[in-house]
């Protein structure tokens, strides 16, 4: 024991678990192989940022009074201790293939994850980067960005632009008064949806794949390959329907293959080749998400 106390340690022999709390506040704990583990973090209030690295352990750093790391088998949770308030910004360091759960709390900025991550009931801002396996996010409100070579991306909001950049499979994304961008994408099936907000898409669809983008009464704009070949549906009001692909409400280019649906009922769409759409990481559009 050092400085009053603040140096503390103890072993729980059952779990393995090693919490330790010198000056520089840090927390960790044993756990099992990368790929088997699961951190579950619960109500985590103020910034959240979530690193992995290379060890098989998870640590706890910076202001983080009234939390405590606890084994059980095959997990970690992350949870307050006592009564205290668990609140300010920490830092959780997690095995880079571990499964990361968060239920409510605020902001979130994860980088280097390639596990699945799972976060509902959020109420502030989400940011996660890295090639993970899975994503999927419930957001009260705030805004959502997700980049990286993800294989499969689920994120619905209430309110909040949603920003997703690099996707490599299958993504689901609505919300209900904010925006949706999508940059640098190659998916196998697409669902974008916004009752009120711009919906962008810039990317490429697979061979036999789908993408469906509709807003109730934003603007709907689609950057696709030039060389695309696949069956078009276009809905939007008279005069408002922009393409360079075909002309009329449904077409088809090549030999069809991939199946485009694309529809706003009081704002305008816009279909537009573009070269390079995987690649290109800025989604576009009017949103203002650069």
């Amino acid at each position: 024991m050092t400085k009053g106390g603040r140096v503390r340690a103890c072993v729980l022999a059952v779990t393995g678990l090693l919490l330790a709390g010198p000056a520089t506040a840090q927390r960790s704990a044993a756990s099992p192989a990368p790929r088997m583990l699961e951190v579950r973090v619960q109500d985590v209030r103020g910034l959240l940022t979530v690193t992995a690295w290379d060890r098989d352990s998870v640590a706890l750093r910076g202001n983080a009074a009234g939390l405590g790391l606890r084994a059980v088998p095959g997990a970690v949770h992350l949870e307050r201790t006592g009564t205290a308030d668990a609140t300010g910004n920490v830092e959780l360091l997690l095995p880079r293939g571990a499964r990361l759960v968060v239920r409510g709390g605020g902001s979130v900025d994860a980088t280097g994850l390639d596990g699945e991550v799972e976060i509902s009931a959020a109420r502030g801002r989400i940011r996660l980067e890295g090639a993970m396996r899975r994503v999927s996010v419930e957001a009260l409100e705030g805004n959502v960005e997700v980049v990286g070579p993800s294989a499969s991306v689920t994120v619905h909001t209430a309110g909040g632009t949603v920003v997703v950049r690099g996707i490599r499979g299958e993504l689901d994304v609505s919300t209900v008064s904010g925006a949706v961008a999508v940059g640098a994408a190659r998916v196998t099936t697409a669902r974008l949806a916004s009752v009120s907000g711009e919906v962008s898409f810039k990317g490429v669809v697979q061979p036999s794949g789908t993408l469906e983008a509709t807003s109730f009464s934003g603007d709907v704009e689609l950057r696709l390959p030039p060389e695309l070949a696949a069956t078009f549906e276009l809905q939007a009001p008279p005069g408002k329907v922009t393409s360079e692909f075909g002309s009329g409400t449904r077409f088809v280019t090549g030999r069809g293959g991939a199946w485009i649906v694309a529809a706003t009922q009081k704002g305008a769409l816009a279909v537009r080749r573009q070269p390079g759409a995987d690649v290109d990481l800025n989604p576009g559009g009017s949103s203002g998400i650069r």
